[in-house]
């Protein structure tokens, strides 16, 4: 299943092109404007909203139900409905076809794709010890996890320099940086990317926070938190791995010991700086 979410996500936006200009084609041939603003109606909110989020990253969660995607897309499609139960011809069924088909793709993005059903891993539990695992920071010098003992620390799991959400999430994080190192917390993040990916990302932010990666998800593989499959198509042109991590939150307390943990099924919703600052308040 995760497979064929991966290729989903990859067709569903050259689909939602594909029925914009379904809808722009009707205006320039000056066919009914209700019916070619229904058409465009449809797509056009997830559209724009996957083209917002790629482009600007700056966007670290969303409403688990996306309304203000989902309505428009919703509204669209009825107005290509009620043109077609007035008129009933083949052109207006066409329209509406491919306005029900942008909306399904609208409802399965949100509904579906979006959540990955995860299995919660019963080894990152509150008051357990954090399982030791291996990771390397960008020099590849191995790093263990025993190693965040003796600090409150923040770990950060995140799908990589690909993933918008992640990214926006990251700077969040960056632009409280204070609030954390006033509070003495490390922040750990950690992705299964490569050295070079890695690097950047440290590069850029330029701060005590560490990055680090996870080679083969094998720190992933020990927590059980292995994406099967989670990549989008085509991302692997890139470099980054067909398997990814599930975004995952986890908090300890000096000892090692954890005392947060955030195990999100819906990769788009996130907790809020307050929730995290809280945590070793």
């Amino acid at each position: 299943m995760n497979l064929v979410k991966s290729i989903f996500i990859f067709l569903a936006p050259v689909w939602l092109i594909v029925v914009v200009l379904q809808g722009v084609y009707a205006v320039l041939n000056s066919e009914d404007l209700f019916y070619a603003g229904g058409l465009i109606l449809s797509a056009l909110p997830l559209l724009l909203f996957l083209s917002y989020i790629l482009l600007f990253k700056r966007l670290a969660r969303t409403s688990e139900y996306l309304l203000s995607v989902l309505i428009p897309s919703l509204l669209g499609y009825l107005m290509t409905l009620m043109l077609f139960i007035k008129h009933t011809d083949y052109n207006q069924m066409l329209g509406m076809m491919f306005a029900l088909s942008a909306f399904l793709v609208t409802f399965l993005y949100i509904f579906w794709y979006s959540n990955n059903n995860r299995d919660i891993t019963g080894k990152i539990k509150n008051n357990l010890q954090l399982p030791t695992f291996m990771v390397k920071d960008s020099d590849g010098n191995e790093i263990q996890s025993t190693s965040f003992a003796g600090n409150k620390t923040l770990i950060f799991f995140y799908r990589g320099n690909w993933c918008p959400l992640c990214m926006a999430q990251i700077d969040e994080v960056a632009n409280n940086y204070r609030k954390f190192a006033e509070n003495n917390i490390d922040v750990v993040f950690i992705a299964p990317q490569s050295a070079k990916n890695t690097k950047s990302l440290a590069e850029k932010h330029n701060l005590s926070f560490k990055f680090y990666l996870d080679e083969d998800n094998r720190a992933a593989k020990k927590l059980d938190i292995v994406h099967k499959f989670g990549l989008p198509m085509g991302f692997q042109a890139l470099g980054y791995d067909s398997d990814s991590v599930y975004p995952t939150i986890i908090a300890i307390d000096e000892n090692g010991n954890i005392i947060y943990s955030d195990q999100t099924s819906n990769y788009r919703v996130r907790p809020e700086p307050e929730e995290l600052f809280a945590i070793f308040s």
